[in-house]
């Protein structure tokens, strides 16, 4: 039955971080390319290239935070609360 509990934890946590992980990083992305292209808009394609792998990492560290709030209230609610009251 411990195994249902730890289940529903992982698919919420992976669902809440996943998605709010994307929509963060896509929305940092996509105000970095704005930036970009308002303060520079003669950009050679070489250099979109190099700004597309920084706004990866962006997104990327932006979704970080995410994942662990998700992972940190999914194991409060579902798990740590089951132990404390069985």
């Amino acid at each position: 039955m411990n195994e249902i509990k730890y289940f529903k934890s992982w698919v919420i946590f992976f669902l809440v971080s996943g998605i709010g992980g994307l929509c963060a990083g896509f929305l940092a992305g996509f105000a970095g390319g704005v930036l970009i292209s308002l303060f520079n808009p003669d950009d050679p394609e070489g250099a979109i290239q190099q700004y597309a792998s920084l706004f990866q990492i962006l997104g990327f560290l932006v979704a970080l935070p995410i994942s662990f709030i998700c992972y940190k209230w999914t194991v409060s609610k579902y798990i740590l609360s089951q132990v404390d009251n069985p």
